[in-house]
């Protein structure tokens, strides 16, 4: 757990020139508190360079709150930025602050530090480049993550290209699944890429494997009919497509499927030429992006779907008319702290995440361009 320490290490306006030795005051003014009370050491600690790039100061405060419970496991410097090119009076302030760790007895108390951004008018964006490149600690990993909305949106993207070691989006905020086909073409041209919708499903992907776990069940993997999703919908809008469409391209990776076809015509087919239907149900007034999954065989199905208790999912498997093997497993809805904190242990490219990327893809056919 980690909580923004209160003063003298509160939020501190300062001019953009003067950003380091503020840095340095703010650690000093830290290191002599923690002495005059006889408290731990504070540890400055930096495994990542994180730059938060986002569309509103209320965008920027809600990323501060993330990055604030990323302390205890990616300790980074992070830069968050909230870019307003369209306010008319141009301006560009910036203030530092600093993140801890809850101090345990008898460990130094290790913390690390933002610097936030507020630039307003295209001519205050369009220098944030080169504000942010001097700030980035040198010799670790810099993660460019968008909260909200499509690489696109950020032309400060492009420029920081060449620092960048990844790049985080949730393609849930800019189009779910029509937005995969941008992020597969991100991924032809080398970008390492990291999508929040993806990281959502890894306790699905894992329920799903560990069914066939069991060598009994292993034959029904080259019987599987339909994938159906439940996915959470808002009231008179379809459910995004976006987390089935991912599935359904994982098992096609691992199972040796293909796509035939494009866009509304493509379907995925078994190596023995049988297509797979995907479904997505929709569920109003969900506060998840996914509910629930049932994979359906010929002779079996295996569901895991949320329980009564929203901590919790129910997994079923009825095979060839059997008795169903039942049992709960604790699986608590995603925050987007650990969504993020999950992505930031790959600093590279996730190469199955890209391959699944190809097929869902091909499978989408015209989606958002840069």
């Amino acid at each position: 757990m980690s909580q923004t320490i209160a003063p003298p290490l509160e939020k501190v306006a300062v001019d953009v020139r003067a950003i380091e030795r503020e840095l340095t005051s703010l650690w000093q003014a830290a290191a002599d508190s923690a002495e005059s009370r006889r408290e731990a050491t504070v540890t400055r600690t930096c495994v990542l360079n994180l730059v938060a790039l986002t569309h509103t100061p209320d965008d920027a405060e809600r990323a501060t709150q993330v990055v604030g419970r990323l302390t205890a496991r990616h300790p980074n410097r992070a830069i968050v930025a909230a870019l307003q090119p369209s306010r008319p009076q141009s301006g560009l302030d910036t203030w530092v602050q600093a993140h801890c760790q809850l101090p345990v007895p008898g460990r130094p108390q290790v913390c690390c530090e933002q610097i936030t951004i507020d630039a307003r008018g295209s001519e205050a964006v369009g220098r944030i480049p080169g504000v942010v490149l001097p700030l980035l600690v040198p010799d670790v990993p810099v993660v460019v993550w968008l909260p909200r909305g499509t690489p696109a949106d950020f032309p400060a993207v492009a420029r920081l290209a060449d620092v960048t070691d990844r790049l985080v989006v949730d393609s849930a905020t800019f189009g779910g699944a029509i937005a995969l086909p941008l992020l597969a073409d991100l991924a032809v041209a080398g970008v390492a890429v990291g999508d929040l919708t993806w990281t959502r499903l890894t306790r699905w992907r894992e329920l799903v494997a560990q069914f066939f776990d069991a060598p009994v069940n292993q034959p029904h993997l080259a019987e599987i009919e339909r994938l159906t999703v439940t996915a959470a919908s808002m009231p008179d809008a379809p459910p995004d497509r976006a987390p089935a469409l991912l599935l359904a391209s994982w098992l096609a990776v691992r199972l040796g499927w293909r796509v035939e076809g494009a866009g509304a015509d493509a379907r995925l087919l078994r190596p023995d030429g049988t297509a797979v239907q995907i479904e997505t149900v929709p569920a109003q007034g969900a506060n998840e992006q996914m509910l629930g999954v049932v994979v359906s065989c010929r002779r079996a199905r295996f569901a895991a779907e949320r329980a009564a208790d929203p901590a919790m999912v129910e997994t079923r498997a009825e095979m060839n008319g059997g008795w169903p093997v039942r049992r709960t497993v604790r699986l608590a809805p995603p925050d987007e702290a650990g969504l993020l904190a999950d992505e930031l242990q790959i600093f590279g490219h996730d190469r199955t995440f890209e391959a699944v990327l190809q097929v869902a893809a091909a499978l989408v056919g015209e989606g958002l361009s840069l």
